[in-house]
């Protein structure tokens, strides 16, 4: 399940995961297990993150923290070896095509300047809705989210507009510290609304900070902490 939000500042980024862990029984039922779960992974060039079936995005997390990766077609490469694994052990039916359709991935990273010398921040996502095969490049200066499998796809589309609507860019009367400070809120604010209507999705969060070449993690950030957490990027 989860809830994935991506902001895109330019030369800074923000990606966010709920903690919440869920678990579906034979009968399609929804039950809380915890809302504990690290869901945000460090690699040497970004984090990367999953929102879906645990059994699909296990495998892709400890292949990360164990292999020696360097490059985003790795990280491809791991997504398609988990599903095949889990297309191998799982007989077709309606229950494993929705886990497959609904499990994806965000991730940083960073890539040379087209002009000059230096890297600049890059995100990517590998979703079923959006591609099948490949990873897909995020715009710049927007933001995404990927919202839990219980929303339907309206709903997808309005809580994506609404933090387009709502994101702030650094620019001449918002310096960039500002502009994390508010989009923090913003996903805090966002992790709310949705887990008041979905058991699948908490409202706390860990958040990456990452720009071109580091990151730091945030973590269990919510209303409650917020400024303090905010604080630990400047402290």
């Amino acid at each position: 399940m989860t809830l994935l939000v991506a902001i895109h500042m330019g030369k800074v980024g923000l990606i966010a995961a709920d903690k919440a862990e869920v678990c579906i029984d034979s009968a399609g039922d929804m039950h809380p297990v915890h809302q504990q779960a690290d869901k945000i992974v460090h690699t040497p060039f970004g984090v990367v993150t999953g929102c879906g079936l645990v059994e699909l995005l296990t495998p892709v997390k400890e292949h990360l923290q164990t292999a020696k990766i360097c490059y985003m077609d790795q990280v491809l490469s791991a997504i398609h070896d988990a599903r095949n694994s889990f297309l191998r052990s799982h007989p077709e039916s309606s229950v494993s095509a929705r886990a497959l359709q609904t499990t994806g991935w965000l991730a940083s990273y960073s890539s040379p300047a087209p002009e000059g010398p230096g890297t600049v921040l890059k995100m990517a996502a590998y979703h079923p809705s959006l591609n099948q095969e490949n990873l897909v490049g995020l715009e710049s200066y927007r933001a995404k989210c990927f919202p839990p499998s219980d929303f339907t796809f309206d709903e997808a589309v309005e809580l994506d507009a609404l933090l387009n609507e709502k994101m702030q860019l650094p620019g001449d009367n918002v310096d960039i510290s500002e502009a994390l400070a508010q989009n923090m809120r913003l996903i805090v604010e966002t992790m709310q609304q949705v887990a008041r209507t979905s058991l699948s999705v908490s409202s706390v969060c860990d958040i990456a900070v990452v720009w071109p070449g580091g990151q730091k993690i945030l973590n269990e950030v919510d209303e409650n902490n917020l400024i303090s957490k905010w604080s630990e990027l400047f402290g």
